[in-house]
């Protein structure tokens, strides 16, 4: 069974808003987006 994949959304990266704790946004394909405390969003590729 194939695995679905959404990219992440303009909407969603505009309207995330940052949090006691950093977390994160996944377009499920190894690109992240780290949202910090301080409100920075930092664009992450996880490479295996």
């Amino acid at each position: 069974m194939a695995r679905v994949v959404k990219p992440l959304t303009g909407k969603q990266i505009q309207s995330s808003k940052p949090q006691v704790k950093q977390y994160q946004l996944s377009d499920g394909k190894g690109l992240f987006l780290l949202i910090k405390p301080t409100g920075a969003k930092l664009w992450r590729l996880n490479v295996i």
